[in-house]
């Protein structure tokens, strides 16, 4: 039976990966996965340093530093050095990078709206108590206090 469960995990790993797609590909800049990943980590993280950016997307400090400079190049990110130690580098945010993803959200949240009012309201009741049920397995680490400010400073 946990085959099954993997098996459909695995597919709503997938739709919701398409849905993600989908809502990206409706945006006039039509960022990368890999962009939009750090933009949202960066909208729950502002003023992180280099270091902190790499270790929240487990990704090298070099690959950090290439994926900082395309936001740059693009206008969505700047980086401003630390008032309290000039060697480091914080990034923020522009106005361009926070529309941006605030868009992209409001996309994928009118997608995922429609893709669950397909859904007869018995089904959507028993899908919220399982996705309810999930997270609370998941809560491995009772030092997490909110799974879902996790997830989302991961940049998921």
């Amino acid at each position: 039976m946990i085959g099954e469960e993997i098996r459909l995990l695995t597919v709503i790993k997938t739709v919701l990966e398409e849905v993600t797609w989908s809502a990206i590909s409706s945006l006039r800049d039509r960022p990368t996965f890999s962009v939009v990943r750090t933009l949202s980590y960066l909208s729950y993280h502002q003023g992180c340093r280099m270091g902190e950016l790499a270790g929240g997307l487990s990704i090298t400090c070099p690959s950090a530093t290439n994926m900082v400079d395309v936001l740059a190049e693009k206008g969505w990110a700047v980086k401003l050095k630390n008032s309290s130690d000039g060697r480091s580098v914080e990034i923020h945010l522009t106005r361009t990078g926070k529309d941006l993803i605030r868009d992209l959200e409001k996309e994928r949240l009118k997608r995922f709206n429609d893709l669950i009012s397909r859904m007869e309201e018995e089904e959507r009741e028993f899908l919220v108590r399982g996705i309810r049920s999930f997270i609370r397995a998941a809560r491995l680490d009772e030092e997490r206090e909110d799974l879902v400010s996790f997830f989302r400073g991961k940049g998921l």
